[in-house]
């Protein structure tokens, strides 16, 4: 769901809510607007939430004018005004403000992003410094406030004691599933060791989550050859330099996930393979089936490659970004992949048409089987169309 339909769902409701909280405009007392912030980056519904300013709840939600509104904040304002405040930790809320215009009135909406740095709490008393306010709120120091259905905790109270577990709970992990757990360990790319005798790589805060590479006998397999695509080739003059192998995420010896990584140029590298769909008008025919390939950084796949790339031997990152840059596209989720894919089926007439395209996409350049340098060709348009057609539109 758009941005804009979400929040106007939100205003139609004509309630308030665990992640959603409506102001008529922005707060005079900076230490209100903290503790609302503070409120909703704890709340434990574990979801991105809203402060939707330009609605008057006390007069059946109708719009309210921020036109003239003093005390109204930009993103660099909003920004300023977290960064100088003593959180524990130095973690602060990530927030940003967009404005919306519904129904001819501008709405600001503050996002409070969802994260794991829970509970957001000051080390130091905060009080706003405005001379105009006659009782400025204090926000306390290691007070926690949190949100419950549409109620903040009080300024001068803390939550209650199981609201706060929770909330270091989350910051630990502890209340996720396992599969849940791995993601975001996964997400946590710097605390990840490689150990190249054994080929595997464990998670140094919780070592029975490991990824193991595992030799596959092709032989016993039954397999004719190796597995490869295209990419294989990029590297060498030859397809001989590479080999695919399985890899298991594991906890406590308990396979989570398996799929394929790819030694690349006899084993300097190693990338887990890129995922792969196939994209195709219905009207054409089987052989003008078009494939994207392309990482997903929401998923494992997407999420033990960048492991890889971090930490298996050698400087492989920029050898690895100069050759596959041209043709692997990276999504922050599968949303982003989805309206891509769509984009691609309305406009796959667009994949014939070579004269759009730069010299640079229509190179072969590499010596390969006329299959895989097609393969090769389509893949960088299809990038090329991502930065240069479908980006713009967004």
């Amino acid at each position: 769901m758009k941005f804009e339909d979400k929040i106007l769902n939100l205003i139609y409701s004509k309630s308030e809510g665990g992640y959603w909280d409506f102001k008529r405009s922005w707060h005079v007392d900076d230490g209100c607007l903290l503790h609302d912030i503070i409120c909703l980056a704890n709340n434990i519904e574990n979801r991105d939430c809203y402060i939707i300013i330009g609605i008057d709840e006390k007069n059946d939600f109708e719009y309210y004018s921020l036109n003239d509104d003093p005390n109204r904040k930009n993103n660099n304002e909003l920004s300023t005004f977290l960064r100088d405040k003593k959180f524990f930790g130095g973690i602060r809320p990530s927030v940003s403000l967009k404005t919306i215009t519904v129904e001819g009135h501008e709405i600001d909406v503050l996002t409070i992003r969802n994260d794991i740095h829970t509970p957001y709490f000051l080390t130091e008393d905060y009080t706003s410094k405005k001379k105009d306010i006659q009782k400025p709120k204090v926000v306390l120091k290691q007070n926690i406030y949190t949100r419950i259905n549409d109620t903040n905790t009080p300024i001068n109270r803390t939550a209650d004691v199981d609201k706060i577990e929770y909330l270091w709970r989350k910051r630990f992990g502890i209340h996720l599933s396992v599969e849940e757990k791995v993601k975001l360990y996964l997400s946590d790319i710097e605390n990840w060791v490689y150990d190249d005798e054994r080929a595997i790589l464990f998670y140094r805060m919780e070592p029975m989550f490991t990824i193991e590479i595992k030799r596959v006998d092709y032989e016993e397999k039954k397999c004719q050859s190796k597995r490869s695509e295209f990419y294989d080739q990029l590297m060498i003059k030859k397809g001989d330099g590479f080999t695919w192998e399985e890899f298991e995420i594991k906890y406590a010896n308990i396979v989570i996930y398996t799929h394929w990584v790819d030694y690349l140029d006899g084993g300097r590298y190693m990338i887990a393979v890129p995922q792969h769909k196939i994209i195709s008008n219905k009207s054409v025919r089987r052989d003008e089936m078009y494939g994207i390939y392309y990482y997903d950084n929401s998923n494992f796949q997407g999420l033990v490659n960048k492991i890889l790339i971090e930490h298996y031997p050698g400087d492989s990152r920029e050898i690895l970004k100069s050759i596959f840059n041209d043709f692997i596209i990276e999504f922050n989720s599968g949303t982003e992949l989805k309206k891509f894919v769509n984009f691609l089926d309305k406009n796959v007439e667009l994949l014939k048409n070579d004269k759009i395209f730069p010299k640079l996409v229509l190179d072969r350049k590499y010596e390969m089987e006329d299959f895989d340098a097609i393969e090769y060709v389509v893949a960088k348009k299809i990038k090329w169309l991502y930065e240069n057609r479908y980006l713009k539109l967004e």
